[in-house]
Order: C-alpha cells, then sequence, then structure tokens
C-alpha cells in the first residue's frame, strides 16, 4: 500500500475529517486516449496546487455516456495530484467474473483502494453485480485490497428504511472499511443514519457526497441526477434565482449553503465529505473560504443547528409531505447523539403481510430447493415459479422468492435507487425486496 493510501485511511480511522473530490473520466467520443490521458494529469497536478483536497473517487459507469476506462487513468491523475484515489466499481454491465478481472488488475497496478456501487439501471443490459457481492468477492479473492460502499440512507417509508439498514448491516459483515453515502439534503435523516449505527454499535468511517451544481446545470429545467437522489425543490428555484442575477453571486449563495451541508455533516460526527458535480476552479475556491468561515462560526452542533434551521432547514426540506424517521428526538438542541442505547429502531416499524402468492410461490421453491427433492420435480417446480435450479441456492437470501421481481435481479437487498414512495427505479412498481421483508416478517 503506498504512503498516501496508508495515511488517508490513517487519518479517516483516526476521525480526521477529510474532503474528497469526485473525478469523471472524459467521454470516449469527445477525447482521444491521449488527451483523456493529459486531462486526468493536469486535472490532478491542479487540485494538488489548490490544496484542501486529501482524496480522490474516480467515478465508474456513473451515466448512460460511453467514458474512457477510469483504470487507465487513475495512474496519471495519482501521480500528479500527489494523495490517494479511491477507484469506484459499479456492478452495471459487469458479471461476477469481470469485478473479479478489475479487482485483481487494479491490485497489480497498485491500486488498492475501492467502492463498490451496484449502478443505476440500464436497459441496456441485463448484467449487475451487487454492490454486496462484489465486498464478498474482494474480501475472500483479494484481501490486500481496502474496500468501501456507497450507501444510501434518505427513504422514507417503513419498507425502505429496513431494508436499507439491512443493506448496511450486510456491507459491513461483508467487509467495507468505509461508507459512502449518496447526496442528502435531508440533516434529519443524516443524524438518524449516524444515530442508528451508534445504537448497533456498528461505527465505520462514512463520508457523505455534496453536489454543486454548474450554471449550466442550472440553465437547464431540472439538472440531471442520479436516480435516488432528491433534490429539495424549493433550494433548487432559490439557486437558479440567485445565478440569474449573476454568476458571482450564484456562486457566493450555494458556496455557503454547501459549506453548511458539509459542516453540518462533520458536527453530526461524519468522516468526511465528497464533492461532486460541475464545480470550476473558482466554484472550489470560494466554498474553500465559506467552509473554513462556516466552521469557525459555527464552531459546535448546537451553534450550526440554530443557523441550520433558521436559514436553511425549509429550503432543504425532504422530498415527501410526511417523511418518517425512526428517532424523535432529532435535530434538538443538545441531543447530538442518542440517549436511549437501548432502542432498536425496527421495532417501531409496522410491515404489510406478504400476498398469499408470494407465500405458496416461496414454500414450493424452498422445497424445490431441498437436496432430496427428485430432480424432474424440482424442474417442474421451478419452471411453475419463474426460476431456474442453478438459481436456488442464491435464493435462501430472498425467502425463496425468485428475483424476476426486481430489475438488477438483486439477491443480497435492495440497491439504494427507491423512490421516495418506495417505487423501484423504474418507476412501475414497488421495490421487489418489499415482498422479501413481509415474507421474512411472517417467519
Amino acid at each position: 500500500m503506498s504512503q498516501e493510501e496508508s495515511h488517508f485511511l490513517s487519518d479517516i480511522l483516526g476521525g480526521v475529517f477529510q474532503t474528497m473530490v469526485e473525478i469523471q473520466p472524459p467521454l470516449l467520443q469527445e477525447v482521444p486516449s491521449e488527451e483523456a490521458q493529459r486531462q486526468m494529469s493536469m486535472l490532478g497536478a491542479e487540485y494538488a496546487l489548490e490544496g484542501g483536497i486529501c482524496a480522490a473517487v474516480m467515478l465508474d459507469r456513473f451515466d448512460g455516456a460511453l467514458r474512457h476506462d477510469p483504470a487507465a487513468l487513475c495512474g496519471g491523475f495519482a501521480e500528479n495530484f500527489g494523495g490517494p484515489v479511491v477507484r469506484m466499481l459499479s456492478g452495471k454491465g459487469r458479471s461476477l467474473p469481470d469485478v473479479q478481472d478489475a479487482l485483481l488488475a487494479g491490485a497489480a497496478n497498485q491500486q488498492r483502494l475501492f467502492c463498490m456501487a451496484t449502478g443505476d439501471l440500464d436497459i441496456t443490459t441485463g448484467i449487475y453485480t451487487d454492490s454486496a457481492v462484489a465486498l464478498k468477492l474482494a474480501s475472500s479473492r483479494v484481501p490486500e485490497l481496502v474496500t468501501g460502499a456507497v450507501i444510501n440512507f434518505d427513504k422514507y417509508t417503513a419498507q425502505d428504511m429496513a431494508l436499507a439498514y439491512g443493506k448496511i448491516a450486510r456491507k459491513l459483515q461483508l467487509g467495507a472499511k468505509f461508507l459512502l453515502s449518496q447526496a442528502s439534503w435531508d440533516m434529519k435523516k443524516a443524524q438518524e443514519f449516524q444515530w442508528v449505527m451508534q445504537l448497533r454499535d456498528s461505527m465505520m468511517p462514512v463520508v457523505a457526497r455534496v453536489l454543486w451544481f454548474s450554471a449550466e446545470e442550472l440553465s437547464q429545467r431540472t439538472p440531471k441526477t442520479m436516480a435516488g437522489i432528491h433534490i429539495p425543490e424549493l433550494y433548487l428555484r432559490k439557486l437558479k434565482a440567485a445565478y440569474q442575477q449573476d454568476e458571482s453571486a450564484g456562486r457566493a449563495f450555494q458556496a455557503q449553503a454547501v459549506a453548511m451541508l458539509m459542516t453540518g455533516f462533520r458536527r453530526l460526527g461524519f468522516s468526511g465529505v465528497l464533492l461532486a458535480g460541475g464545480h470550476a476552479s473558482a466554484d472550489r475556491a470560494a466554498l474553500r473560504g465559506a467552509f473554513r468561515e462556516t466552521q469557525e462560526r459555527l464552531p459546535d452542533f448546537d451553534a450550526w443547528l440554530t443557523e441550520w434551521k433558521r436559514d436553511y432547514a425549509l429550503d432543504m426540506c425532504p422530498p415527501v409531505r410526511a417523511p418518517r424517521y425512526l428517532f424523535a428526538g432529532l435535530l434538538q438542541e443538545g441531543r447530538r447523539d442518542p440517549e436511549r442505547l437501548d432502542y432498536d429502531p425496527t421495532s417501531v416499524l409496522e410491515m404489510e403481510k406478504p400476498s398469499g402468492m408470494d407465500f405458496l410461490r416461496a414454500r414450493l421453491v424452498r422445497y424445490a430447493a431441498r437436496p432430496g427433492t427428485p430432480e424432474f420435480l424440482r424442474n417442474t417446480l421451478c419452471a411453475l415459479c419463474g426460476t431456474r435450479p442453478s438459481e436456488l441456492v442464491s435464493l435462501e437470501t430472498l425467502e425463496y422468492l425468485p428475483n424476476g421481481g426486481c430489475p438488477k435481479r438483486l439477491t443480497e437487498g435492495p440497491c439504494g435507487n427507491v423512490a421516495p414512495d418506495g417505487l423501484c427505479e423504474c418507476g412501475a412498481k414497488p421495490c421487489f425486496f418489499h415482498r422479501v421483508l413481509t415474507l421474512k416478517q411472517r417467519g
């Protein structure tokens, strides 16, 4: 492991707050390979010259565009940047052997920091490797790597909250050494997450993603973001209005708002922030100044909370009218940490009953999976229930419910892209794992 990687890990594990930056590889159709390498090398030097950035995250298959392979760009960027580079590894369009090859190649090239993501829905590919499965593979086959995982705690239905925290626990169990949370403006959800982790004694370095919107993005009707990210409409409106005055006014407004988010994450106990989006050097300079001034002005949780409630809470409201939280005392003065250490948040969740068809299908598949079931009967039951005999082992984690209802055919839990109302990323029906959860609750 390089000296930079070692320092990064010791700092983040030791509670030193980290400011990181997200890097997007150039588009294949716009930039030749040599030019892409040159651009990445120059960008690394630019960040090193600016200062204030501790590490970088190189994105992988973040959108549907064809981009240069991040594995080929990390070396040149890291050499001039002088700090550690975390490789994002998306399961979108990758089989398990593909993931293994990418991890082994990374280890061979001294790229030892990886963050696993399942990836957003793409109708052009039917292949997905769950981030939890990738973590399991990394810990067993390439143990010298340091792996993290992407999470999303912005969930507002009982089922989605239970599933999200179950998936987070699973990722930690499978070897995640750090977590990267999707962008959130709901600071109650951020504190809820911290409280759940504290009460479960599962404290782990967590970096919160924050978004910067360029003037060009804001000129569009709706800025493009990943599924599962919900931009507060009122905040977006005010941000657009500020940029309509002039770019410097917009930059100052956004720098102060993002600095308040970053300070809030720090005061809530997060390990760092990851700056993402369309930011230029002038934007980052404005943000560095605003963040430094905000931390000095608001030295503790209560000071930050007072200003947050006064100036930002209404603008950055949740994406649903009646948001549900696991605790009653969130974002209250003097309550940075939870008090009831014996409290289990999942005990307050009300679950629906499973449908009769799901219950019957799960019973039949469970019977098919038994070692003594005759082969002809196993094949018949699998055909009736819409699964294959080769999939029976993987269906145990799904209460033996065939996973054809999940567009990504995941088995370790849901992805993070479910909508606030519980609908799947495809938008046509509730998340498949709601059905798995109701079966599990029935026992």
